[in-house]
């Protein structure tokens, strides 16, 4: 019961052909629902309807409906969705549908009138309530309900709280055996489309036990939040995420080899649009690029939510510093570093146009996945990745105490190796300047991959003034921007007390012809 007009508050029972008073119900807002009233008997029921308060008049909207047998129900299958309207107040909407035992049953309902607040109920063929969801926002969703027994189901779909008319969307879809759902390939991303409020899209992907996967999505057009779920091959929820912004992701370890169900949807809000979707894993990955140590690739991202994926070959407790660069694109860069087992090793993100991970001490010998994506923006365009060693840096300048070193940052995502020996106890001065817009960064690392001294400067300049080296040997510079300019620039080493037990600096030989006279 709901009302119309007026101030109705609605309250209702249901008497008996006896004229016992068998159910009720009654609300202090616009509308009142009576779940479930199991009849005794069979005869002629009576439903009195009237205000609580018995002092407020109005119209109203009654509706009624048998849950074991409905009347004038609407067929619905599994990986169905639709738009429909609720015409009058009260009125109740029916549906059925057909599921096996151990079946789960995921139900969402959205509406697009702002006053309109979802809720469904889901009952047995007996009529019994098995699960029920409403919202005081736009979506209502029954996410885990698990079907008892093979049998048809009604559904029954309605206004929540303040009752009013509008349309609406449904849809439902089954994670364990899904119907109509398209298979997903690790590394390659799928572009789709939510075309009404509720929609489930469903997706497969096979994968063995202990493999770690890692979904993103994000919106390419329209309003959407997105949000993606991964179920196992019993229909059991895995992992998810949303976001009230344009994308979202998830890791999932999986338990089982088999093949999981991907639902994506959007999440709290009930717009529409298209959207891209990628799934890799990260435990020996295809379709990944491999990265050469000192040397900077350049790649692009060209759908939303596309994970690129690269690899290299790393040693036990050696440290490694990777670098991700904007090159003219609205780009966020993130990069995250994966163990051969799925292990998270170190990741970070920026809403700037460059970011840096590292040191990222690698916990054993073997192959690591990197994923670069945009962060919390869906946006598409170029970048460049440059991944390098701190222990035993590859592609190095050597630096001289006291020799300048003259050298150019030629992508946005560059980074500058230098190696200089030393002894134990050596104090010495780092100089970084630049005529260009670069903003200094220099960081000094010992052979194990510990940061020792760093500075940076917003202007033509940075200096590390003293920096203790706390064993002989080789020692590890890099050179970077704050920003994202490119440019040359000049490093100066100094030796502050005695020789450092420098190595001295190769001769250079000037040849000059001789002239008889």
């Amino acid at each position: 019961m709901a009302s119309h007009s007026g101030n109705v508050r609605p309250r209702m029972h249901v008497l008996s052909p006896e004229s016992v008073k068998i159910c009720e119900a009654h609300s202090y807002g616009r509308a009142a629902n009576i779940d479930s009233c199991i009849l005794p008997t069979s005869g002629v029921y009576t439903i009195a309807a009237s205000d609580l308060g018995a002092t407020n008049t109005g119209a109203y909207g009654l509706s009624l409906q048998r849950l074991n047998g409905p009347v004038g129900a609407t067929s619905l299958s599994f990986g169905q969705n639709l738009a429909d309207a609720l015409v009058a107040d009260g009125e109740i909407d029916t549906y059925t549908i057909a599921a096996n035992q151990n079946d789960v049953i995921v139900l969402r309902m959205s509406s697009t009138a702002s006053t309109l607040k979802p809720l469904i109920r889901l009952y047995r063929a007996d009529g019994a309530l098995l699960c029920s969801a409403y919202s005081y926002g736009a979506i209502a969703e029954l996410s885990n309900c698990v079907a008892p027994a093979t049998e048809t189901y009604t559904i029954l779909v309605t206004a929540f709280a303040d009752s009013t008319v509008g349309t609406y969307s449904l849809a439902v879809q089954r994670p364990n055996n899904p119907v109509a759902a398209q298979p997903l390939l690790f590394g390659q991303p799928t572009l789709a489309t939510l075309a009404t409020m509720a929609e489930l899209d469903a997706y497969t992907f096979n994968a063995n036990q202990e493999d770690t996967v890692v979904l993103r999505m994000g919106r390419a057009t329209g309003g959407l939040k997105p949000q993606v779920r991964v179920y196992g091959p019993t229909g059991t929820l895995l992992c998810g995420n949303s976001s009230y912004g344009a994308v979202t992701g998830a890791i999932c370890l999986i338990p089982v080899s088999g093949t999981y169900t991907v639902l994506s949807s959007a999440f709290n809000d009930p717009a529409t649009g298209s959207y891209g979707l990628t799934i890799q894993r990260v435990n020996a990955p295809p379709n990944a690029t491999p990265l050469a140590a000192g040397i900077t690739a350049t790649s692009a991202l060209t759908a939303a939510g596309q994970l690129a994926t690269y690899t290299f070959a790393g040693a036990a407790n050696h440290a490694v510093y990777l670098r991700m660069g904007a090159i003219n694109s609205a780009i966020k860069p993130e990069i995250s570093v994966y163990g051969d087992n799925g292990a998270l090793i170190c990741s970070k993100y920026t809403y700037g146009a460059t970011v840096d991970v590292g040191p990222c001490l690698l916990p054993r010998t073997g192959m690591y996945t990197v994923l670069v994506n945009s962060f919390d923006v869906p946006a598409t365009g170029g970048y460049g990745l440059t991944f390098q060693r701190i222990t035993a840096p590859e592609q190095a300048t050597t630096l001289y105490f006291g020799a300048p070193s003259f050298a150019t940052l030629n992508s946005p995502a560059s980074i500058g190796a230098f190696q200089f020996t030393a002894a134990a106890s050596s104090s010495v001065r780092l100089r970084m300047t630049t005529g260009s817009a670069l903003n200094p960064v220099i960081q000094i690392f010992s052979a194990d991959g510990t940061k020792l001294c760093s500075s940076y400067s917003y202007g033509a300049a940075a200096e590390i003034a003293t920096c203790q080296l706390p064993f002989d040997g080789d020692y590890t510079i890099l050179a970077t921007s704050l920003n994202d300019a490119t440019g040359p620039y000049t490093l100066s080493l100094t030796c502050l007390n005695g020789t450092c037990g420098a190595v001295t600096p190769p001769f250079t030989y000037v040849f000059v012809p001789f002239v008889r006279r």
